[in-house]
């Protein structure tokens, strides 16, 4: 179990870049956009409540890396994992993920799943004790809050049908493409919009800064 890198902010702020970023990332959409920072409350939140693995997906250059890089900003470096969905179904693949706050891995590709990483994904996402094995050591029992996080330009694929693993999969739609050189800029205005050819460190702190007060927000809102 770990904490939160995040700024608390008592009185949050406007956040414009960040938003900027997420109205983009969910095409506009209201309840996209709800989804999508509802989904990032769970993630920062111990605990698995809702028995779910999450999927970014499926437009390719769709700020799925961004998001993985701003999720793993607010977790010490020790409390990621990066675990390929396919890996987990490889001997040890417990023991590396399951003490993480969260797995990140946006690189989910088009082969289907083997039945023991289905295995291992309905274990991590159901059980909050899991007995894991680590090469040359006793096997041991550890506590399992962590979350699975996953990006792909696939479908999910299984080598058998397994309904359990569905009824835990949650898509987080990301469907819109952003040119590879779009970067959240500050417009002549003063408005912040998403702008091309300039990866400005400015505007990509803007973005932090507007997530910093949306996990305050988000976390209200998680325990309302």
């Amino acid at each position: 179990l770990t904490g939160i890198c995040a700024n608390y902010q008592r009185n949050p702020e406007a956040t414009p870049v960040f938003d900027a970023f997420i109205d983009r990332v969910s095409d506009g959409d209201e309840r996209r956009r709800e989804r999508f920072l509802d989904f990032l409350a769970v993630i920062l939140m111990t605990g698995k409540k809702a028995k779910k693995f999450y999927v970014l997906g499926v437009a390719p250059d769709s700020g799925k890396s961004t998001i993985a890089n701003l999720m793993e900003a607010f977790f010490p470096l020790g409390a990621i994992s990066r675990m390929d969905i396919h890996d987990l179904g490889r001997n040890f693949a417990l023991a590396a993920v399951a003490e993480s706050s969260v797995n990140i891995s946006m690189d989910l590709t088009a082969e289907p799943l083997k039945a023991r990483a289905v295995s291992n994904i309905k274990l991590l996402t159901g059980e909050y004790r899991v007995q894991v094995e680590e090469k040359f050591k006793q096997s041991r029992v550890t506590n399992c809050c962590g979350k699975l996080v996953f990006g792909t330009n696939h479908s999910l694929a299984l080598l058998s049908p397994d309904p359990a693993l569905f009824n835990r999969l949650e898509v987080i739609p990301v469907t819109r493409q952003i040119p590879v050189h779009y970067a959240p800029l500050r417009g002549e205005s003063g408005a912040y919009a998403l702008s091309a050819g300039n990866q400005d460190e400015a505007g990509m702190d803007g973005i932090q800064q507007g997530f910093d007060s949306c996990v305050y927000q988000r976390v209200l809102y998680y325990h309302k």
